[in-house]
């Protein structure tokens, strides 16, 4: 991968802080086209509501053209229904404009992706993600 092409910052501190930090990278490094956020979220409960503000601002903040993938652990799911997994803050991230993703694995450890119920099996190698 060509160094201008991908460009990696470890943020630590307040999120809104480092949406700033994002926001400006984005906007001055060279054909920025996809920023991801891993880990941006405390891995169980409900998103706080600062995170979820900022991530909203961050959105609304880069290029348009720009995508933005968040990444968090899924919710664990008290009522005993069926589904796979359970999209933390699901209904707040679609009224916002978000596709809800899922990635996970079923009972015999096949991969799946499920994009806005369209589910394909997948495999993850060392050399990238195969649908």
């Amino acid at each position: 991968v060509e160094s201008s092409r991908f460009h990696a910052m470890n943020l630590i501190g307040a999120m809104d802080r480092c949406v700033d930090a994002v926001v400006e990278a984005e906007h001055s490094l060279p054909r920025v086209g996809l920023v991801v956020l891993d880990d941006w979220c405390n891995p169980t409960g409900r998103i706080e509501k600062a995170s979820f503000d900022a991530v909203i601002d961050l959105a609304k903040r880069i290029k348009p053209e720009t995508t933005l993938l968040l990444i968090s652990k899924s919710g664990t799911d008290v009522t005993g229904s069926e589904e796979a997994y359970r999209s933390r803050s699901k209904s707040e991230f679609e009224q916002n404009g978000f596709d809800i993703c899922g990635l996970y694995a079923d009972q015999k450890n096949i991969v799946h992706l499920d994009f806005n119920g369209d589910v394909q099996d997948c495999r993850i190698e060392e050399s990238g993600f195969f649908v």
